[in-house]
C-alpha cells in the first residue's frame, strides 16, 4: 500500500500573491502619481458666498451651531463654508438659503447674457420652433 503525500512546497506552483495581503496595505503606484500631481484643484467655496452666508446668519442671530443644526449637517460643514475651504454642494447651499431667508451667490455659475431673437438666429440657434420637420 502506498501513501500519496502532498508535494513538498519546492513542487508546488507559487501563486501569485499567496499568503500576503500586501495590495490592501501598500499604495499602488496610480495613487502616488495622483497625490504628487498638483493638476487635481478642487473648487472651494468663493470669498462671496462665504461672507454673504456669515452675514445672513449673523442677521437672524444664529450660531454655526445653530445654523448647522437646521441644516441637519455638522457644524464644522458651516465653518468650512464661511471660511472659504468647503467644496461647495448645491444641496447644501440650497439648505441654508431656506434657513437663512436669503438667495446666496452660486459658485462656478456666471449670469449668462441673454441673447435676443435676432441675435440668437445670427449665431446659428434656432429662433422659434425647432429645427424643421423630417418628411
Amino acid at each position: 500500500m502506498t501513501h500519496s503525500f502532498p508535494p513538498s512546497l519546492n513542487q508546488q506552483e507559487k501563486k501569485f500573491g499567496a499568503g500576503g495581503n500586501r495590495s490592501a496595505h501598500t499604495a499602488s503606484v496610480n495613487a502616488k502619481k495622483i497625490e504628487d500631481s498638483d493638476e487635481l484643484k478642487l473648487n472651494k467655496v468663493d470669498k462671496s458666498l462665504s461672507k454673504a452666508i456669515q452675514q445672513a446668519r449673523m442677521a437672524k442671530k444664529m450660531t454655526q451651531k445653530d445654523l448647522a443644526t437646521r441644516i441637519n449637517e455638522k457644524p464644522q460643514v458651516v465653518g468650512e463654508y464661511e471660511s472659504g475651504k468647503a467644496v461647495p454642494n448645491g444641496q447644501i447651499i440650497v439648505k441654508m438659503e431656506r434657513v437663512l431667508g436669503v438667495k446666496l451667490p452660486r459658485p462656478g455659475k456666471k449670469p449668462a447674457a441673454k441673447l435676443s431673437a435676432a441675435e440668437g438666429a445670427k449665431k446659428g440657434g434656432v429662433v422659434r420652433g425647432g429645427p424643421p420637420k423630417r418628411r
